[in-house]
């Protein structure tokens, strides 16, 4: 009998931890590096001080990494996070893409992604950026970021929790976030963390809990600070964590019994076409979608439409119908409308590389 009891007792003690899905992490945004004189410090501080706490599990930086991605910015900044002793998940904000002068290239180039996915204790945390598309431009989540993001969530599933991680707040600050809201509405997205807004806040975005956390930046207090989340079987809890110094009370925190529901984005909301029925005789000849993020204007001739994308392909577009007469791959991200002249098509792309075409065939001439 005691023989017994003792197994059973080892039995319901597995099961026990088996079901414990408590854990701790932290959370760093809007580091700013280059932006102020202390931001270096800052940031330094803030890892120090996690590399002395055992039982934080990793680190999720949610953008705004540097200021202006200038210089050698970025490359300090990966140099003080990979001192932590922990892993550590991290996207760029608007400070670090679109508003640099790599246009992201030089993140991905060090990260070796923009975006990440990864599992622990049975969530799923799913993270990419929000642009924008040009300098001081809104927000924006880029097609194959929303084709990436769909992807990713069809093959996870709709029982497993999500949480999912971005740099904006998932409302208004980003022109199509509506489209984001339409792609995760049937999946079981507990909650989202974000920054950007540089202050601890606990908001609902479409009925998805969000916690916004605050800058490393000291701003006017002595010193920086950084988020604590802490899971518990029941509810997630955040705190405000001062190096060197103390976690402060919870600020926020959200049941996870309940899966909250994804509500519906109201007609309100929706951009609002009906300026098109005051101009009838306007409408499109054709549509071309390529799939990527495309901000440069095509330049035509008598022929062809060329234009360029993200994803650095350069198209030779039919005027007649649209179809693609052929297309050059293997450059940098195209931002910028091509040159022509005679039968050169030239363009530069992000990986520092200007290229030169043949327009009726898209052979390439030099690079």
């Amino acid at each position: 009998m005691i023989r017994y009891f003792t197994i059973s007792v080892l039995m319901f003690s597995m099961l026990a931890c088996r079901q414990d899905r408590s854990f701790k992490f932290a959370l760093f945004s809007d580091t700013h590096i280059g932006g102020t004189p202390t931001a270096v410090v800052d940031l330094r501080n803030a890892v120090a001080d996690v590399n002395m706490q055992p039982d934080i599990d990793f680190v999720i930086i949610s953008g705004d990494i540097t200021d202006m991605n200038t210089d050698s910015h970025l490359k300090l900044a990966k140099q003080i996070l990979d001192s932590l002793d922990m892993p550590y998940y991290i996207i760029p904000g608007n400070h670090d893409t679109k508003w640099s002068g790599s246009g992201g290239a030089n993140f991905r180039a060090l990260w070796g992604d923009d975006k990440f996915v990864f599992d622990h204790a049975g969530f799923r945390f799913i993270g990419f950026h929000q642009g924008p598309i040009l300098r001081m431009d809104d927000g924006h989540i880029p097609p194959e970021e929303l084709t990436w993001l769909e992807d990713v969530l069809r093959r996870t599933g709709t029982s497993m929790p999500v949480v999912l991680v971005m740099h904006y707040p998932l409302n208004d600050a980003v022109d199509n976030w509506y489209e984001c809201v339409d792609i995760i509405k049937d999946y079981n997205i507990r909650f989202i963390l974000h920054g950007h807004g540089h202050r601890n806040r606990l908001a609902y975005y479409q009925g998805i809990p969000a916690f916004m956390g605050r800058s490393t930046l000291r701003a006017r207090e002595a010193v920086g600070g950084y988020t604590i989340l802490t899971m518990r079987n029941d509810s997630l809890i955040a705190a405000e964590r001062t190096p060197g110094g103390q976690t402060g009370k919870p600020w926020g925190a959200v049941s996870l019994n309940l899966t909250p529901p994804v509500e519906s984005v109201a007609d309100s909301l929706l951009p609002d076409y009906s300026v098109n029925k005051k101009y009838p005789d306007v409408h499109s000849e054709w549509i071309f979608n390529s799939g990527y993020t495309m901000t440069a204007s095509p330049v035509c001739d008598d022929r062809f439409a060329y234009v360029g994308d993200l994803s650095g392909t350069v198209y030779a577009l039919a005027l007649s119908d649209g179809r693609v007469v052929w297309k050059h791959e293997g450059a940098g991200s195209v931002f910028g409308t091509a040159g022509l002249d005679n039968n050169h098509l030239v363009f530069t792309s992000a990986d520092s590389t200007i290229t030169c075409l043949d327009k009726s065939d898209g052979n390439l001439i030099w690079r």
